[in-house]
């Protein structure tokens, strides 16, 4: 529906059609990347699915009363009754995501840290692409006095 709002404004769906016809290369490569690291860690994770490590049961613990709450703030799962205390924004995200897709947040976990891979990729190439190709005179200028 929003798609459909945007582009019923003639001057809005001309600058849209006018951007997207001067950077297809730029915007395929870019949806190419992500589909790339994204296949990429979930085949990673395919090799060890389990979770396992570091903070993972941290982050499994709350993106599943996150999964399973109806109501914000979520408990928190280490001391029951009381309100999580911890930055929970990304697990919210993605534990709403999962309770969308309807699958269990055992198997969408694995699919969540390939999100976040796949989005640490993206915006580490549009940070590069963006530092190379504006203003190079601007960047030489800051680099100098870093």
């Amino acid at each position: 529906i929003t798609f459909a709002c945007w582009f019923s404004n003639i001057s809005i769906r001309n600058s849209a059609i006018k951007y997207l016809s001067q950077n297809f290369t730029l915007i395929l490569f870019y949806e190419l990347l992500g589909l790339l690291s994204f296949c990429m860690m979930l085949f990673i994770r395919s090799y060890t699915p389990e979770i396992w490590g570091a903070e993972k049961f941290m982050d499994f613990a709350i993106y599943n009363i996150i999964h399973r709450t109806s109501s914000l703030p979520p408990t928190d799962p280490w001391f029951a009754g009381y309100p999580i205390h911890y930055y929970y924004y990304g697990h919210f995200i993605l534990g709403t995501l999962s309770k969308i897709s309807f699958l269990p947040p055992h198997i969408t976990y694995n699919y969540s840290l390939a999100t976040v891979f796949m989005l640490g990729v993206l915006g580490s190439a549009s940070l590069g692409y963006n530092l190379k190709m504006n203003n190079q005179n601007k960047i030489c200028f800051i680099i100098k006095y870093i």
